[in-house]
């Protein structure tokens, strides 16, 4: 269970609660795209992960870069997301695995609707998802 708490007399703009452990919102700590952002990271790479092990692949170290650009105009949803992927061993099977993910993640699904997703492989694009195609 998520809980929200907010108190004025602090100087941040409240406290995200999920099951006993909290993360500080406010301009010195964690905005709320931060964590939207870092609820996709965990999510893609999951689905990475699962698939991986369904299909008995050896998943390397890999790390997730993600950076997203708000509209400008409201509602200020996000327009834009990269996640650019860094992997050492990359082969064909694996690329098809971070491809694939791109298509089964609820959260890229979700995030899909309203902002355009690019995801590259050691500085390739290998996804776009382009929002105006996904309604």
């Amino acid at each position: 269970m998520i809980r929200f708490h907010f108190d004025a007399s602090k100087p941040h703009w409240g406290v995200v609660d999920v099951d006993g452990s909290t993360i500080q919102l406010g301009e010195d700590a964690f905005k709320p795209y931060d964590l939207t952002l870092g609820a996709l990271c965990g999510c893609y790479s999951a689905t990475i992960w699962e698939m991986a092990e369904n299909q008995h692949v050896h998943l390397p170290h890999f790390m997730l870069k993600i950076e997203g650009e708000k509209r400008k105009t409201i509602p200020t949803t996000l327009a834009m997301v990269s996640i650019d992927i860094s992997m050492d061993e990359v082969e064909p099977t694996i690329t098809r695995i971070l491809v694939d993910s791109a298509a089964s993640c609820s959260m890229m699904a979700t995030i899909a609707c309203v902002a355009d997703i690019t995801i590259a492989l050691n500085g390739q694009t290998i996804v776009k998802l382009d929002h105006a195609k996904q309604k």
